[in-house]
């Protein structure tokens, strides 16, 4: 049974999160939309299915995959799946059903229009989160052709702003860094191909993203000579394990040797240990096996010198296991290769643990993007010194204003310009629309939709700007951080305030000039007690953490004694009505008769009064 999570009854908005989930699951392409699909019963509140775009082998639809999955689960075709859906089935889908598609593909509306063969059942409604963009197709008219066959349509407003990047997302926005693919003589790459080695090449060199890992089945594996780690709660580990292992990862050479599938790879890299400075080179064959229905990855193998230690015994005989010779010589393979790494060091004991069961226990994986980004991967380097934060000073050039986002263009007088980036800040707001019907009359429909505000715009800290007052020509002091947009840098905002005199000019200029003499140009040195400083601060977190979550399970064992209570007290009630009838009928005849009898006793006691009387 599928681990799905739970949520509350007509919870709209976290059932069109859990479908966004699955949707960054699907592999970024450019003649695709990246769309999830959960299929509902929401009369049990019982998720029946998931999908999304690319999940099944060939041009699947998140949708497609949600009703294929059913199906089969339930054994009957998927002409037939109304007969299996349950009255109440609801499907909720990040993005409007397609009504038109490539010849030999069955859109989604007519899939979901099939649903309703059966009388009584199919699907009924559908909650949807975002128009279809007309990237392409024509204006889509899914949602109009649903109407009309008697499906409603709702609209599940507060996730546009997630589900429009997350769905137009294409190898270009993966933020893939080692694009400058090398090829032996003779070796041609397709643009997929091309987009799977920069992203493994990119992992490799400790620069690993959610959306790189994206590109990977949920059930692919990794293997090298330390390790064979089998589905995404193993493998994302593994990746996001170097970046706490090692201080320095530098690639001193890659080249493509093979173009089939796998995909051939030499490859020599510099790692160097974190806190022993212990450097090791290590030469290696990677191989990269994909699936060409979906584009993604199902393996990947990393063969130092080229082979991979035999570390089963399938070939093994009787007489090589009792013989002491054999397992010297097992033994000697890997005690080598640890003992040339750091077998002199305390980091030889963690290195010893890198294995598929003890990582994903030590290396946290970040659950989305925002937590990505906080994990080091917009943090770049002037010298020794991290940067995450800049400040510019510059005049505004260029002022562009979008749905729900403003980019300004700044000139600081470096030669360059720069992007600054900004979301628009929205709020929930009753909203009256007027329409006309055929015979002329006006309505007038009231809905609560997410309204822009029209100067405030909301930073990635979760702080309120106001660009008011703010225009071509305007003079600005800014402060943000580094993002990434289609393979170029941008600054998104964070503070921004308006120069209004050469005075003010003047000193913001002469404040980042004495940054970078004082700080920026000085090597940047922890000293021990810092250091020092720095463990115990950690430690307290980690503590902190544990205690958390150690409340969460005392508060979860006290919740479940509740449970295990009331529907203890909730049986003893129905074996006690049990007891005295298990019907209104019953207990009425009860009652009947029991005034019967006391009708009868009185009327006895009447007569024996009468009798004394007149004897």
């Amino acid at each position: 049974m599928d681990d799905y999570p739970k949520i509350l009854p007509l919870d709209h908005l976290e059932y069109m999160r859990l479908a966004l989930s699955l949707a960054q699951k699907s592999p970024p392409r450019r003649t695709n939309y990246r769309v999830g699909a959960v299929l509902v019963d929401e009369g049990a509140n019982r998720i029946l299915s998931t999908g999304f775009t690319l999940e099944l082998p060939g041009n699947t639809h998140a949708e497609q995959c949600a009703l294929q999955k059913y199906s089969h689960a339930n054994d009957v075709g998927e002409e037939d799946i109304g007969k299996a859906l349950p009255t109440q089935a609801v499907l909720y889908t990040t993005m409007e059903p397609c009504q038109t598609r490539s010849a030999g593909n069955i859109p989604c509306v007519e899939r979901i229009l099939r649903t309703l063969s059966h009388e009584t059942r199919g699907i009924k409604t559908i909650y949807i989160g975002v128009k279809e963009p007309t990237t392409f197709a024509a204006a889509n008219a899914g949602q109009s052709t649903l109407e009309q066959a008697g499906i409603v349509c709702v609209h599940v407003p507060g996730l546009e702003d997630e589900i429009i990047p997350i769905a137009t997302a294409a190898g270009s926005d993966l933020g893939i860094e080692n694009t400058n693919i090398k090829t032996a003589s003779g070796v041609t790459l397709d643009e997929t191909q091309k987009t799977l080695v920069g992203s493994v090449l990119d992992l490799f060199a400790g620069r690993p993203s959610l959306k790189k890992l994206a590109l990977w089945d949920d059930d692919a594996v990794f293997e090298d000579n330390i390790t064979i780690a089998t589905g995404r709660k193993q493998f994302e580990p593994q990746w996001y394990g170097l970046q706490t292992a090692f201080s320095e990862i530098e690639r001193l050479h890659h080249e493509v040797v093979s173009a089939g599938n796998p995909i051939g790879m030499d490859l020599k890299t510099r790692y160097v240990t974190k806190g022993v400075s212990k450097e090791q080179i290590i030469a290696s064959r990677v191989n990269i096996f994909y699936d060409k229905d979906t584009g993604k990855i199902s393996k990947v193998q990393d063969k130092w010198g080229g082979e991979l230690p035999d570390s089963s015994f399938k070939n093994v005989s009787v007489e090589q296991l009792f013989s002491p010779w054999w397992w010297v010589h097992y033994g000697e393979g890997w005690a080598w290769w640890l003992w040339s790494f750091t077998w002199d060091t305390w980091w030889w004991q963690a290195m010893r643990n890198l294995n598929s069961v003890s990582v994903p226990k030590m290396v946290s994986v970040p659950k989305n993007d925002e937590e990505d980004s906080k994990r080091g991967q917009n943090t770049y380097f002037y010298l020794n010194h991290p940067i995450r934060w800049i400040r510019l000073v510059g005049v505004i050039v260029a002022f562009d204003v979008y749905p729900n986002r403003v980019i300004m263009t700044l000139d600081d007088s470096s030669g360059l310009t720069v992007e600054i980036f900004c979301r628009k800040q929205a709020h929930m707001a009753s909203v009256v629309d007027t329409t006309v019907d055929c015979h002329g009359a006006i309505k007038l429909n009231k809905d609560y939709r997410l309204v822009d505000d029209e100067h405030l715009y909301t930073t990635n800290e979760g702080y309120k700007v106001d660009v008011k007052g703010i225009d071509l020509g305007s003079i600005v002091k800014v402060k943000g951080g580094i993002s990434e947009f289609r393979g170029e840098k941008q600054v998104t905002l964070e503070r921004i305030s308006l120069i209004r005199s050469t005075t003010e000019e003047a000193s913001a200029w002469a404040e980042n000039t004495t940054f970078y003499q004082d700080i920026l140009s000085q090597p940047w040195v922890v000293s021990k007690r810092r250091q020092q400083e720095a463990k115990i601060a950690a430690e307290g977190l980690a503590r902190e953490r544990e205690a958390r979550k150690e409340r969460k399970r005392r508060k979860k064992k006290i919740e479940e004694k509740r449970e295990h209570k009331a529907k203890r007290e909730q049986g003893h009630d129905r074996k006690k009505f049990r007891r005295d009838g298990t019907s209104e009928q019953v207990a009425e005849q009860r009652g009947q008769a029991s005034r019967q009898e006391e009708g009868a006793k009185s009327s006895r006691r009447q007569h024996e009064n009468r009798r004394n009387q007149s004897t």
